[in-house]
């Protein structure tokens, strides 16, 4: 009798879960494929910065004598000079950039732009729309994109400080220190970056011909794609 009433109730849990599952919509399985994607979207976020700001901990040395607002640390373990954190931001130096009084003038000037910007807030919200619209080629797209624009500005930004004289200077530094190669991680709020061939070309050129980004346009394009994205799983109201 025993092992008939646990057939039975295996039976009906059986025909309870196809039940279940008969009845969730295209809609129901694209709304669980969402939340899926954000959950492991916002871990890989939360890992990736976390990793990052252990190596720098581990690795940094405090850099003497370096005019700034802001803590100013040796880092040879990162691709580029950058800066990080969004309530205390630290400016991270490689030892190419730190070598040269003039060279660490302009990666400093350089940092603290992106400070004034407000850019490690910008990444956050880059990193947010990702987390949220992971699915969306246009939003990664944006992120991409805005990330540049970001870089751009900040050396518009830079030479208004420095001066026009130094618009060449400025410029060759960023070539001794920028890597060429792919993009950095999306979700990193480190203003580190790595350039493209065709990407830091360009950078170059609007430093020596003066010719300034087309600011928020990009910015738009990523409102406007989040727009979009928001609407998408969005159904038609049911007729009663």
């Amino acid at each position: 009798g025993e092992d008939l009433a646990a057939f039975s109730d295996s039976e009906l849990d059986d025909r309870a879960y196809v039940r279940m599952m008969s009845s969730l919509t295209v809609q129901d399985a694209l709304h669980l494929m969402w939340y899926i994607g954000m959950g492991f979207m916002a871990l890989l976020f939360l890992a990736e910065n976390l990793r990052f700001a252990l190596k720098l901990r581990r690795t940094r040395v405090s850099l003497e004598g370096a005019e700034s607002r802001y803590p100013v640390y040796l880092c040879d373990d990162i691709p580029s000079p950058c800066l990080f954190g969004l309530c205390k931001p630290k400016i991270y130096v490689t030892s190419a950039a730190a070598k040269d009084p003039e060279t660490l003038r302009y990666v400093i000037a350089h940092e603290e732009t992106h400070a004034r910007h407000l850019d490690p807030l910008w990444s956050l919200l880059r990193s947010l729309c990702l987390v949220i619209w992971w699915f969306d080629p246009l939003v990664w797209l944006a992120a991409h994109f805005s990330r540049i624009d970001c870089e751009l500005a900040c050396d518009e930004g830079v030479l208004r400080r420095l001066g026009e004289e130094k618009r060449i200077p400025y410029g060759e530094t960023l070539l001794k220190l920028i890597p060429v190669g792919r993009a950095g991680n999306p979700v990193l709020t480190a203003t580190t970056m790595t350039a493209g061939k065709r990407q830091m070309k360009d950078r170059i050129r609007r430093i020596a011909e003066h010719r300034k980004p087309f600011l928020i346009a990009l910015g738009a394009a990523l409102i406007l794609a989040a727009i979009v994205c928001a609407c998408t799983f969005t159904g038609a109201k049911e007729e009663p």
